[in-house]
């Protein structure tokens, strides 16, 4: 009799302390203060729950993030990671997920990141002291990122025409982008090799050679492409 109470006791304090860990993680606050108090029926309850689960409460029926955040991969990831490289950044952004299921690596991701780190293999910016370079295109729905110093750089040109549409009509666009041409502020003075980097195929195209007059914009015509391309910029 003596062991069964104890079990039981056990067996509480157990449960207990299950619940006061699903409330904390439902407590949208950096530390959980234990004189909260949530009312398990109430919105807030629901909504902290659902935030701290990953999940979307709808009804009593529970929607994974992962069913609908998933649909925006990896195309998200890849244009962050780019943006943020032309943009100078020390490093790429990273996936929070919390522990959850969403937000983790599929092979789409995984083979993303790994056309990434075939172009900055071979750009070491660290080297460069690089600056960033004001961009202006000829096209309207086209933009760009870049960086430079005096011996190298990058470049990051993006296709927004498709902006707010929906992922089916990103996915089903293949428009080439053809006749297009960036003018580069700041780019220093003399000739420039810049290689063109398809960032969707993972692969590097042919170089071209550009006269920088260092006292106005340097003119670059861009090669056809299709929603993005990425420029390693060397100084001869």
């Amino acid at each position: 009799m003596e062991f069964v109470s104890t079990a039981l006791i056990v067996l509480a304090v157990t449960a207990a302390l299950l619940w006061l860990g699903i409330v904390a993680l439902a407590t949208p606050t950096v530390v959980y203060r234990f004189d909260r108090r949530f009312d398990p029926r109430s919105r807030e309850f629901e909504h902290a729950l659902s935030s701290a689960l990953a999940t979307t409460m709808v009804g009593g029926n529970r929607m994974t993030r992962l069913e609908n955040g998933a649909q925006f991969y990896p195309e998200m990831l890849h244009h962050s990671n780019w943006a943020s490289l032309g943009a100078g950044a020390a490093m790429t952004p990273s996936e929070w997920n919390d522990g959850a299921s969403y937000g983790r690596f599929d092979d789409e991701m995984a083979a993303d990141m790994a056309r990434l780190a075939t172009f900055v293999e071979e750009v070491p910016l660290v080297t460069y002291d690089p600056a960033r370079v004001g961009v202006t295109s000829s096209d309207p729905e086209l933009r760009g990122w870049a960086v430079a110093g005096d011996t190298g750089g990058v470049l990051w040109v993006q296709d927004f025409a498709l902006e707010g549409s929906t992922m089916d009509e990103i996915r089903a666009d293949h428009t080439v982008r053809t006749g297009a041409s960036v003018a580069l502020d700041r780019l220093a003075g003399g000739t420039w090799t810049v290689t063109p980097f398809d960032t969707w195929a993972g692969v590097w195209m042919e170089p071209i050679n550009i006269d920088c007059p260092g006292d106005q914009p340097c003119q670059l015509t861009l090669p056809d492409f299709s929603r993005d391309i990425a420029f390693k910029l060397i100084k001869n």
